[in-house]
């Protein structure tokens, strides 16, 4: 059986909804684009509260 996942970058804090922004397929251009962020969050988000994490999809 193929097992393929996907990175879901996302952002939680403890006052909202996890909130998804994308996904990929490479882990390395999710914790890249995770570290991007960090270092310039949307407005109103702390840096350190967006994350990536693999979801199976089989």
């Amino acid at each position: 059986m193929n097992n393929q996942k996907i990175y879901v970058v996302y952002y939680a804090a403890a006052s909202a909804p996890v909130q998804l922004i994308r996904a990929f397929q490479s882990q390395r251009r999710a914790a890249e684009y995770t570290q991007m962020l960090a270092q310039a969050p949307f407005p109103g988000q702390d840096p350190d509260g967006y994350a990536y994490a693999p979801i199976a999809l089989n």
